[in-house]
């Protein structure tokens, strides 16, 4: 039987044991606390994920304003961080950890880090100035260890998943996440601005629009929520272009993609472009394409 085989029955068999131990001394209302981390969720300012041998590094900062934005993305140009923001749903499923109880601990001076897979570990988890190295699974009990300081523990491996995700996957759905409102829209025969006396959308357009269909048109934009992501532009030619401002002020111009399932919306600005199913797609361009259908 190889060292390795041996040290997982081991760590299994404490595995047991703490277990039994738990059964048989908290029965009642007493439950023992197994929490790793004192650190709260919400007083999480920021995150890091460090992968060991590869360029594809992630920093994440919470903002005065209490959004999350991109300092460090794999090797996007720290210029277009403004135009995309950090996916909410992945920075919730991250920070689950903070509130996960281990299983069993093992003060790590007693034992060999290598052998848990703790030495040169794929990725290590920031979390303000809280440390997680995440180590191998215990093939067994198909838990994970970490270590935390000078303790290795044994937890759940849920979240290992989102942490090691492709780049792309931290970024969010929605072309406009974060951003106050749309001030002007131009689409080909079509402009929507909104007016600087009240607050009305001025429309200058070949197409008919009630003023249902207007505020039904810009909250299509402001609530967009794409399929997927990609970085890789599409063999075909632009269908047509758009330009959007929001109201800070910022500029965006994106290329419009149709194929034969899907609606591509590229942001040039930024190099991503978002997949739409071709109906939900249509909608964020639907006064142009009357015009050109």
């Amino acid at each position: 039987m190889s060292r390795q085989s041996k040290l997982n029955i081991f760590v299994f068999a404490i595995f047991v044991l703490m277990l039994l131990f738990s059964y048989l001394f908290f029965q009642g209302d007493q439950k023992p606390d197994k929490r790793i981390f004192s650190l709260e969720s919400h007083d999480v300012k920021s995150i890091k994920i460090n992968y060991i041998d590869s360029p594809s590094n992630i920093h994440i900062e919470k903002s005065t304003g209490g959004l999350w934005e991109f300092r460090k993305l794999a090797e996007f140009n720290p210029s277009s961080f403004s135009y995309m923001r950090p996916s909410e749903w992945k920075i919730q499923n991250i920070l689950r950890i903070l509130a996960t109880e281990y299983e069993t601990q093992i003060p790590s001076l007693n034992v060999n880090p290598i052998e848990f897979g703790l030495v040169n570990p794929r990725v290590i988890l920031e979390l303000n100035e809280v440390r997680i190295v995440f180590g191998d699974v215990n093939p067994l009990i198909k838990k994970r260890y970490i270590q935390v300081g000078d303790t290795i523990y044994i937890i759940t491996d849920r979240y290992y998943k989102h942490i090691i995700a492709e780049p792309l996957q931290y970024i969010s759905l929605s072309p406009l996440e974060g951003k106050q409102g749309i001030e002007e829209i131009d689409l080909p025969d079509i402009t929507l601005r909104k007016s600087k006396n009240n607050g009305s959308w001025l429309v200058d357009s070949m197409v008919k629009l009630s003023p249902d269909q207007v505020n039904t048109f810009i909250d299509e934009w402001k609530f967009s929520q794409a399929l997927s992501l990609s970085t890789t532009r599409p063999a075909q030619a632009a269908k047509f272009s758009a330009n959007l401002r929001t109201t800070d002020g910022q500029a965006y111009q994106f290329d419009i993609f149709l194929t034969q399932d899907m609606f591509i919306l590229g942001v040039k600005q930024s190099g991503l472009f978002y997949h739409y199913p071709l109906d939900a797609g249509k909608r964020l361009v639907k006064p142009a394409l009357e015009n050109r259908e």
